[in-house]
């Protein structure tokens, strides 16, 4: 936090090699976030896969964060508020191929409504409706990578590789 970022890597098989950070006040999301990742896809394996995200596993709503894979090949970046409203911003589809890697940075900043989201250094999507100026969702849930508290026959575990996760408290700007 403060400008320091927390790095992880790992590689995921699809398997339940997910990895979990317990959770603690340098993971809680107040109204300004980016979340940056080198990530690999090796695998489509079912229609949505989990590749970090702290949320308590009761759906949508309580996700402060959120980085999910499409099927489609693109990726899907969420933040809820206290409220209960989800922003979404996307890549577009067909924009992750499998095999390759990819820088992406996610960014959230609730005070000017802005959601962004950037592959290898591009802006290539953003948020479709203003993003609302209150807190994210608050939780004690753990920080997870490659997979979710939450069970749906449309989700598969992460498969993978992730390099170089970071999470700032900051919205980061493009360069």
């Amino acid at each position: 936090r403060r400008g320091a970022p927390v790095g992880v890597g790992a590689l995921f098989s699809g398997g339940i090699d997910g990895v979990g950070i317990s959770h603690s006040e340098s993971l809680a999301v107040g109204r300004t976030l980016t979340l940056e990742t080198w990530l690999r896809v090796d695998a489509f394996a079912n229609d949505w896969m989990p590749v970090v995200q702290k949320a308590t596993g009761s759906g949508p709503d309580s996700r402060s964060f959120s980085l999910w894979v499409n099927e489609n090949g693109y990726l899907h970046f969420t933040s809820s508020s206290a409220a209960g409203f989800q922003s979404v911003a996307n890549t577009p589809a067909g924009s992750i191929e499998l095999y390759r890697w990819y820088h992406f940075a996610g960014v959230v900043d609730r005070t000017t409504g802005r959601m962004e989201v950037y592959l290898d250094g591009e802006l290539v999507g953003v948020a479709s409706t203003s993003v609302p100026n209150v807190d994210a969702v608050a939780h004690t849930s753990p920080l997870l990578f490659g997979r979710t508290l939450e069970t749906s026959t449309a989700y598969a575990p992460f498969v993978g590789e992730l390099d170089e996760v970071r999470l700032w408290n900051t919205a980061r700007q493009q360069d």
